[in-house]
């Protein structure tokens, strides 16, 4: 984000974030933070009254009690824009750029900006290749700004990042569209639309490992206007679009990135918009493009900026083919469009269900409640729940990310209809209870997701909406279960817990605790993919531990290999813990068959496992 203006004393200054840093949030201020809500969480419902108290949405994100009353709550009716939605606050008025900084043409002046900041994503097929963003940017200083603009810088660098040469990004080409168009709406009266793109993409040619097919643009979607063009511009609309390459044509200083946002098609005090022409020479580029300009930015005001980052996959795409390149662009910018003219709104999937996982013995059993059901569509207002999705991934080799969409399969599809195969009779999670015993391993890691779908909207030409499994997906081990058989005889016991006593839901012991797998063979299924984190990929688990306990290590002849500890409070799972087969010595371990030990405030347990490479 670049802003640029003019003061009173005819300063010209621009606050830029790339690469000059120039805008952080308030640290002295621990509730300045990146604040994120997703559909489904509670509090997260758009236009809803979402705790009874006759108010709708009057909580923004931001960590503090926003109600018109104080009502001890913080954030629970903040209306989340999108199916996931972040929000954060920063502002132009810190000096820690100028801290290392010995270039004087560098330094920061600040004009005096708070920013406040959201951004909306969508999961539906439509909706899912752009990233909506809304800025507040409010004159905090005690000066007018004059001749106020404000663009994106951007540097998308296109290309893989892991080459060794580390050059991915000098072989780019930029370029600009700008189309009006209208689109026939079904049920509706047709949508006239004016589109400014500006996109980035990886060259053809030079070497095959660097391309990428992707492209990634920036458009305006909506910013303050004046109809008669006085202290606004008329209409939404890119004011400049400049591309160039990194190097001698960075601008050094304010003045140069000013003349940057406002361009060159300056006469008499006037500023004409000013478009570069397409890149056809691959190199490092940069592109900045920019709204305005707005004459007077008084103190205490606000100018509102909308924007979206449109992305493209050309997968079955002729990338070669300007043409058909640049219309699907456009019909990525087009959804971008709509959605915003529309107040942010989409049609899409209810949110899913809460939701939660309960391992077994070679089994998996997920519970949820019926909370998609009871939600209305943003769009039409209906509730039109029609069924659940349940989806499963398997073959994920790194903990530390995500399984990719191609590792998801659907395991379960379950109309409105045939719910009463799945209805347990009770309320909230455990409502619903379906269970997957399908090549489900003792130890090994799965991921499940339970989604919604609806019934689509003929009215309007919306087919049905699905909801996407990583709007909920979980992590779970399947394991043996941590608790023995009773005898047939039991004795019952009074238990009077009305002074606030917690019932824990199991009695931890060190007795279940085992090794997974055991014996270990090298290469096997069980092995991750390298990480940062696990460099090798190979591991062993150990399961069913208390919630604090030290793992001892030796071999068969006595000798240390390692110490683990496992803290619930820090650990990725509440009972287990891995160990990497390396040594206390940094050296991978040899085959053999190892002795641990368990110590922990319930208990201690000694045992034994093998390792075959």
């Amino acid at each position: 984000l670049w802003v640029g203006g003019v003061t009173d004393d005819n300063d010209t200054l621009v606050s830029a974030a790339v690469y000059q840093s120039e805008m952080w949030p308030d640290f002295f201020n621990p509730l300045e933070t990146m604040y994120n809500t997703w559909e489904g969480r509670p509090g997260g419902l758009r236009n809803t009254d979402d705790h009874g108290d006759g108010e709708i949405d009057e909580d923004e994100i931001d960590g503090v009690n926003n109600d018109p009353w104080n009502d001890t709550r913080i954030d629970e009716d903040h209306g989340a824009i999108s199916q996931q939605m972040f929000r954060c606050t920063y502002y132009d008025t810190t000096n820690f750029f100028n801290i290392n900084n010995t270039n004087p043409r560098q330094l920061h002046f600040p004009l005096g900006l708070k920013i406040d900041q959201e951004s909306y994503q969508w999961v539906g097929a439509a909706w899912d290749d752009f990233v909506g963003m809304d800025f507040k940017i409010e004159n905090i200083s005690e000066e007018i700004i004059n001749n106020a603009y404000v663009g994106f810088m951007i540097d998308s660098d296109v290309g893989d990042f892991r080459i060794a040469e580390g050059s991915f990004y000098t072989d780019d080409l930029s370029n600009f569209i700008s189309q009006d168009t209208t689109i026939q709406v079904a049920g509706g009266e047709d949508e006239e639309l004016s589109l400014n793109v500006a996109y980035m993409r990886d060259a053809e040619g030079g070497d095959d490992e660097d391309f990428a097919q992707g492209l990634f643009g920036v458009m305006f979607l909506g910013h303050t206007v004046d109809t008669l063009g006085i202290t606004a511009p008329e209409k939404t609309q890119i004011h400049a679009y400049r591309s160039w390459s990194s190097g001698e044509e960075d601008p050094e200083d304010d003045a140069e990135r000013y003349r940057y946002l406002r361009g060159n098609n300056c006469f008499g005090g006037v500023c004409l918009q000013h478009i570069d022409p397409p890149e056809t020479r691959a190199a490092d580029y940069r592109m900045l493009v920019s709204a305005g300009p707005f004459r007077e930015l008084l103190p205490g005001e606000t100018l509102d900026f909308q924007a979206a980052f449109v992305m493209l996959d050309p997968k079955g795409l002729d990338r070669n083919d300007e043409e058909v390149v640049r219309n699907q662009m456009l019909t990525n910018a087009i959804a971008a469009q709509r959605i915003f003219n529309r107040d942010w709104t989409a049609a899409s999937a209810p949110p899913p269900p809460n939701m939660e996982l309960i391992p077994g013995d070679h089994r998996i059993t997920i519970e949820w409640d019926d909370f998609s059901e009871l939600t209305r569509d943003p769009l039409s207002g209906k509730l039109d729940f029609q069924g659940y999705q349940v989806w499963k991934a398997t073959g994920w080799r790194r903990e530390t990310a995500d399984p990719s969409d191609e590792a998801w399969f659907l395991i379960a599809d379950i109309d409105k209809s045939e719910l009463s195969d799945f209805d347990t009779g009770a309320q909230g999670i455990g409502k619903y209870r379906f269970v997957d015993a399908t090549d489900v391993k003792n130890g090994f890691p799965y991921w499940y997701a339970v989604t919604a779908y609806d019934s689509g909207d003929d009215d309007e030409g919306i087919p049905p909406q699905f909801g996407k499994f990583s709007q909920s997906k979980q992590l779970v081990y399947a394991r043996f279960s941590p608790t023995r058989s009773l005898d047939d005889a039991v004795d019952v016991y009074e238990i009077d817990n009305s002074s606030g006593d917690v019932l824990s839901k199991e009695i931890r012991t060190v007795e279940n605790v085992h090794v997974v797998p055991n014996p270990y063979k090298q290469d096997a299924d069980w092995d991750e993919a390298d990480s940062n984190v696990n460099a090798t990929g190979r591991k062993v688990y150990f399961v069913n531990l208390p919630r604090r306990a030290t793992i001892t290590i030796y071999t068969l002849a006595g000798d240390l290999v390692q110490v683990l500890e496992h803290d619930y409070s820090s650990a990725p799972t509440e009972d287990r813990t891995y160990w990497n087969l390396v040594s206390r010595n940094n050296q991978e371990i040899v085959s053999g068959v190892y002795l641990y030990h368990i110590q922990s405030d319930v208990g201690e347990k000694v045992g034994r496992f093998a390792i075959i490479r």
